[in-house]
This record gives structure tokens, sequence and C-alpha cells, in this order.
């Protein structure tokens, strides 16, 4: 019980940096990476949606007072979908669309909505010791962006930081360890995912590359319920423009994401967790995420 709704759980409790940095673009579920292999001729959907908010701006490690959005917001709804093609082998996609994306000034709004790049991932499970109770799996993918180029509304081409795609190809690796203890309740996963960026496809800009690295403790609570604590450390690189750093962009933080996680029935979940960022070292002044809420639905089909 504890092995399969904890590996499900995973799916939920990795939020990735950008959901720090409140407006940056990108997947802010990333649910493709974060759970293990999925048995041969099985497969996993995923419904999730998040929601973000931030009001606060931050010069490197401490508040300020300096503001050029007064707010900012989002709500993102993914899809994902898993296949064991082998023992060993899971293909998995994931497509998301967030229904808004919004800068809110003192003088105006500015609102985005539209997808988010389509991720493919190939995972295997590398090592998988079932009397040790440990796994290892690494993963590789590609992101393929929905659109190629800036929303322009009403005349306006709208900044990136509230694209909802990074308007270009990219690649993201992951790496994931999972050991269960003996008392067959708690478990420990250590796992790292990396997004490599590529230059905009009809303009000169890259964002950052993305580096994580989190730790989940997991228990089961009930014979339905698993409660998860996890910690996370991400890294994002500045974006880059004209053959040179962008000013404000990129940083290092420090989140906490408590979770609950309840088995509606067999082989159907549901998820929810607060992600709350509890350590910033931005580079420059940068609005930040205040918390991040999410649910989501997992249902496993066998073929």
């Amino acid at each position: 019980m504890l092995y399969r709704l904890f590996f499900f759980s995973l799916f939920f409790l990795f939020a990735n940096f950008l959901n720090a940095q409140c407006c940056s673009q990108g997947s802010p579920i990333n649910g493709t990476t974060n759970v293990g292999t999925v048995d041969k001729n099985n497969l996993r959907i995923i419904l999730a949606h998040r929601y973000n908010y931030g009001n606060t701006y931050y010069d490197h490690t401490n508040k300020t007072d300096f503001k050029i959005a007064e707010e900012s917001n989002f709500n993102y709804t993914s899809t994902i979908i898993s296949y064991g093609l082998m023992k060993k082998l899971t293909l998995e996609a994931e497509v998301g669309y967030f229904f808004n994306k919004t800068l809110k000034y003192s003088f105006s709004t500015k609102n985005n909505y539209g997808f988010n790049n389509v991720v493919g991932t190939i995972k295997y499970a590398l090592y998988k010791n079932t009397e040790k109770r440990i796994e290892i799996t690494p993963a590789i993918g590609i992101k393929v962006p929905v659109e190629s180029e800036r929303r322009v509304i009403n005349n306006v081409t709208y900044p990136y930081d509230i694209q909802t795609s990074t308007l270009a190809y990219g690649v993201v690796s992951q790496l994931f360890f999972l050991k269960r203890f003996s008392n067959n309740k708690t478990s420990l996963v250590l796992y790292n995912r990396n997004e490599n960026n590529f230059d905009c496809i009809t303009e000169d800009y890259r964002y950052g590359s993305t580096y994580s690295l989190s730790s989940f403790v997991s228990h089961l609570f009930t014979s339905r319920i698993i409660l998860t604590l996890q910690t996370r450390a991400d890294y994002k690189e500045a974006d880059f423009q004209f053959e040179k750093n962008v000013n404000n962009t990129g940083g290092f933080v420090g989140s906490i994401s408590p979770q609950v996680s309840y088995e509606i029935a067999p082989k159907f979940f549901f998820y929810s967790l607060i992600d709350i960022p509890v350590y910033r070292n931005f580079n420059g002044r940068q609005l930040s995420s205040k918390y991040s809420f999410s649910v989501s639905l997992i249902k496993n089909f066998c073929l």
C-alpha cells in the first residue's frame, strides 16, 4: 500500500523554481517527472490544478518596498499520461494550459493565457531491488513549444516573464532514488531535475536553465492516508539576451511542501499540497511567489 501510494504522491510534491519567481514562464506542476515507472501495459492518467500567488519583491535575500507590479497569480491545469511499454521502461507525455497568468499594476493589469510546452519523457528503472526496498530511475525528455512567438493582445507585445511557455525547445533530465524502510510505512526519496532551454525560435532570447534537488519523507498515517514533507532547493540561471545576462532574472530558492494523499478507491487517488518558499536569493529585484496550492486526481488502468 505505502509503496504504491507513495510513488503517486511524488507527482504532486515537486514544484519547480518557476513557482517561486511568480511570473516566470514554465511548467508549474512538472508532473511528467515525479513518479517512478509504470508496470508493463499499465496506463496512468493524472489531472492536476495549481494556483499561485505573490505580492512581495525581494532584492537578493531581502524584502524590498520597491515594486513594479502590485501582485501576480496564475491558474494552471495539467494532464499527464504514462504508459508502461516494457517492464522497466515507461513513456510519458504532459500538456498543460494556463487559464490566466496575471500581473496587476497600480494603473493596469496584464493577463496572458495559453498552452505550456508539451513534454515527452522516457523513464527507465535502472535498479530495482525489492529485498533492499531501493529503486533508482533516471529519465530523459524533450520540451516542445506550442507557440513560437510572444503573445500580442490589443497590439501590445507581452513581456517574457508572463509568457505561457519558453517559446523554445529544451531538454529535461532527471534522477529518482527511492528507499523504503523496514517498517514498510516510511519512505525516503531524493530527486534531481534539470531543465536546459535553447534559444527562442523567433527571438534573440533564452530563458535560464533550472536545476532542482528535492528530498521527500513520507509516512503511512492510516490505511488510506499518507502524509509527506518535501524540502527543495532550486537554482535558475539568468535569462540571456543580446549576448549578455538579463538583469533581475534567476537566483536560488529554498521551499517546503507538506502534502496529504488519500486513496479514494483502488488505483484512484486524491492529493493536495501547499508550496511555501522559505529562503530566496535572487539576482537583483524580483517578484516572488508567496504560496501556491495544488490538487490532483490520479487513476491507474491495467490494459
